[in-house]
């Protein structure tokens, strides 16, 4: 659900007003800006990181431990040898140059005193000014070559090279064993030690991704609806009362109806939306229906290296597989993607809403399709979305440095082109790795969401009504048009 931002570490987008002097001023700045610029945003000289002769003999070590679960009370043997193993990736560095100038770039961005201000850049520009050198590049790619790995794509950003190969070609390669484990109902598969590779690419390289899994849960939370033909909006027993949150009761509670009332109300603006599945319409349509919106539909977006969920489930019930009360895996992502659409489509009913889905949960060497659909809406979409919703957790603890660095990195990307990235927070604070459905036992890890530890993004969420004391004071006893019962804030 959308809530107010309990914080956010994004620096404040304000209008940029100044007098005509100062609009002048800028003006014939940035007429001269090829002239000008100031040091972080030129061209910075990058010289190549990889300047040695690669021997084999000499070995660097890489941040990117074992996974925290990865123990011996779980371990469930060796990852067989010829086990495919896909869409890994090698995070390259920038020259300390490079990256002085993509941080004063970002600064620039973000000033609205600056010639720069609010010049959003696109992956491909990112990647020309601030990428690691086609020298680096063509090096590592190489070296994974000549280790018997298929590479892949290069990010746009020239930061990411994504490979594939067996089990037993890559722990070679970054001189680790690959081992399954058993955590829940999950097989995980994680290195034994940190990676390895030859010294005279270390310098070039920040860390591998894909070594262990990396499992994304989606973090809503269902419970069975009231048994009516429609949702109870308000249902009371005693003098215990529950209440629905509607549209018309978010827009009173948040005051966007005056912002709706003044022609504000997305147009023009493209909300994407992380998900695993697809939403099925005739949801859509009874949720737009009832809600007293106009009807819209999603831009469903496989992205490329993904794989197509399939057709959306159209009912469960309490007494078949999967059921509402205990939903399988892949209801609850189409829960997620239903619920995310339907607010973003409700709080902004003129925007178009495009719902990046890839199946898979990094699980039982499957991709990771939240992966991949956050890597295509940053550095592949052809017109990327200037919004970006992603509700789904994957705690500090149970993945380390290496997969925080990947994500930071992705989602300082996005910043630089404009895109706002909101993460769901979920309602564990720092207890990130513990299950929100179980009572805390008070030995719960302190950590938090992995994708909202970047600088980078909003982390959104824990909202809670301070309405349970005077009830009556924020809820009416009954619903009015479009299931409005809510007060006021």
């Amino acid at each position: 659900m959308y809530a107010q931002p309990t914080h956010s570490r994004r620096a404040a987008r304000t209008p940029f007003q100044t007098s005509l002097r100062g609009f002048a001023l800028l003006a014939f700045l940035a007429g001269f800006a090829t002239a000008i610029l100031p040091a972080g945003c030129a061209h910075a000289a990058s010289p190549d990181l990889i300047t040695r002769p690669l021997d084999a003999t000499r070995r660097a070590t890489l941040p990117g431990r074992p996974a925290a679960w990865a123990d011996a009370s779980r371990d469930s043997g060796a990852v067989a040898a010829d086990t495919a193993l896909v869409n890994l990736g090698i995070t390259l560095k920038r020259t300390p140059e490079r990256q002085q100038a993509f941080d004063q770039f970002l600064r620039e961005q973000k000033d609205p005193a600056s010639p720069n201000y609010q010049h959003w850049l696109s992956p491909v520009e990112i990647g020309e000014r601030f990428g690691a050198s086609q020298n680096d590049i063509d090096a590592v790619s190489a070296w994974l070559r000549s280790q018997g790995l298929d590479v892949g794509d290069v990010a746009n950003s020239r930061l990411r090279i994504r490979f594939n190969g067996s089990a037993a070609a890559v722990a070679s390669a970054f001189g680790t064993e690959l081992r399954t484990f058993q955590v829940g109902a999950k097989t995980r598969m994680s290195n034994v030690s940190n990676p390895q590779v030859p010294a005279a690419l270390a310098d070039a390289i920040a860390s591998i991704d894909g070594l262990q899994t990396t499992h994304f849960e989606p973090l809503l939370r269902t419970r069975p609806a009231q048994p009516s033909p429609h949702p109870a909006a308000t249902s009371c027993q005693g003098t215990v009362c529950s209440y629905v949150v509607f549209p018309s009761d978010f827009a009173k509670i948040y005051d966007i109806d005056p912002v709706h009332q003044q022609g504000i109300d997305g147009s023009g603006q493209t909300i994407a939306v992380v998900g695993r599945a697809r939403v099925y319409a005739p949801d859509m349509q009874n949720f737009q229906t009832l809600a007293g919106l106009p009807s819209a539909t999603p831009v469903v977006t496989i992205p490329p290296g993904g794989t197509d969920p399939g057709t959306p489930a159209s009912t469960c019930s309490d007494t078949g597989t999967p059921s509402c009360s205990h939903p399988s895996d892949a209801v609850s992502d189409q829960a997620e993607a239903t619920l995310d659409v339907q607010r973003a489509s409700s709080v902004a009913p003129g925007a178009t809403i495009n719902l990046i889905v890839s199946s898979g949960d990094g699980g039982d060497n499957t991709p990771n399709g939240v992966q991949l659909a956050m890597e295509y809406a940053i550095d592949h979409a052809p017109v990327p979305a200037k919004i970006l919703s992603i509700s789904f957790t994957s705690c500090e603890h149970d993945n380390g440095e290496s997969v925080v660095d990947y994500l930071d990195g992705l989602f300082a990307q996005a910043d630089m082109e404009g895109i706002s990235v909101f993460v769901a927070s979920g309602d564990g604070g720092v207890a990130g790795c513990a299950s929100l459905d179980a009572t805390p036992t008070g030995t719960e890890s302190i950590s938090t969401n992995a994708l909202c530890s970047s600088s980078h993004v909003t982390c959104v969420g824990g909202t809670e009504f301070a309405d349970s004391a005077h009830p009556s004071a924020y809820w009416s006893s009954s619903t009015g048009s479009d299931y409005l019962s809510a007060l006021g804030y």
